[in-house]
Parts: structure tokens; sequence; C-alpha cells
């Protein structure tokens, strides 16, 4: 899980992927942690979010520490007093073994 805010930078993060830090992503964006097509379609669902101030869900495969994952990706709005989207709250479920099994990319 993590909160991130407008400019799509990490605010707080619970639990990252083992290879990463959470002080090494505070304040970070997608891209400037991980390039890869996952990250492309990650930072692209968080953009239509702010714009939309709609939840987004979608599968996504990443390469990271040279393992292939894929993960379902939620992301929520996050809204101030005024109804203004200020960020989001994301979670990623690792269903690598699923994907596998059934053959999903």
């Amino acid at each position: 899980m993590a909160h991130f805010d407008k400019k799509r930078r990490y605010k707080w993060v619970y639990n990252p992927y083992p290879d990463f830090n959470p002080k090494q992503i505070i304040g970070k964006r997608d891209d400037e942690i991980n390039q890869n097509k996952g990250t492309e379609q990650l930072m692209l669902m968080k953009k239509q979010v702010i714009e939309t101030g709609s939840s987004n869900r979608k599968t996504i495969s990443f390469t990271v520490a040279d393992t292939d994952r894929t993960y379902d990706v939620v992301i929520n709005p996050v809204f101030d007093q005024k109804g203004e989207v200020i960020g989001g709250t994301s979670a990623a479920f690792d269903i690598t073994e699923q994907a596998v099994e059934n053959d999903i990319e």
C-alpha cells in the first residue's frame, strides 16, 4: 500500500517490494525508481485517477530486480475537504503464481 500526491510522488509506503527501502521511495515517482512497461502503465493509471477522481484497477506485470512479477493493482483517489483530488492510495497484490497458471500477461 502507498499514498501519493497529485504529482504522483510517494508520501507514505507500507510493505514495499523487498528490494526497495521505503526511505528511498518517499518523495519519488515510480519512473524515478524503476523504468519498464509496467511502470509506464502504473504512472498512467495514477494520472487517470487524479484527473477523473475515479478508482482504477488493472493487472500489470513488472520486472523488478531481474524478476518478472504480476500484480493486481487498485488505485483510489484521495480528496480534500472541498472534494478536490489531492492524490491517491494504491495497493498492489502479487498474483504472479495465478497469472502463470492462467497465462495472464
